[in-house]
């Protein structure tokens, strides 16, 4: 069943996949236009990255850090000009691994703006790196090893 209109982000952001959120976005678009007679839109039509594949990057980006340290590969830091070790996390994988390989990719900083599609490149992306330079292989999760929330 489709979801129904997606609240409005700052009073302007729609996600239609549905009659009902078609006709509250025209609403919206028909009132601004009768206040402001101006309007600047931006379309996008590539389906973005859903909430179960958001978990999904999420528990991928977890399942790669605990995969790294587990291999004793550690995140690298500099504190007063020595380098030391210290473990991974989510946040860093996503950070210092993900996000630079989707912005090679897709030029895009946010990973709430990348495609489903652009996802898919970017995990394979990755993954090929970590599995041929450091061996350490993740799958991307699914609804099977995610309880149920995964793609």
């Amino acid at each position: 069943m489709a979801r129904s209109a997606r609240s409005v982000v700052n009073g302007q952001f729609f996600v239609v996949n549905s009659e009902h959120s078609l006709k509250c976005a025209q609403n919206y678009l028909l009132k601004q236009w009768n206040e402001k007679k101006w309007l600047e839109m931006r379309l996008n039509f590539d389906k973005t990255r859903s909430i179960p594949q958001n978990s999904s990057l999420h528990k991928y980006c977890q399942q790669l850090a605990d995969a790294l340290n587990d291999a004793g590969h550690h995140f690298v830091i500099t504190i007063n000009g020595v380098e030391t070790d210290c473990n991974w996390n989510m946040e860093r994988v996503k950070d210092f691994l993900w996000r630079p390989i989707q912005q090679a990719i897709t030029k895009e900083k946010s990973t709430t703006r990348i495609s489903t599609k652009e996802t898919t490149i970017i995990y394979e992306t990755l993954n090929r790196h970590t599995t041929s330079k450091l061996g350490v292989y993740v799958p991307w999760p699914c609804k099977e090893n995610m309880g149920g929330r995964g793609e």
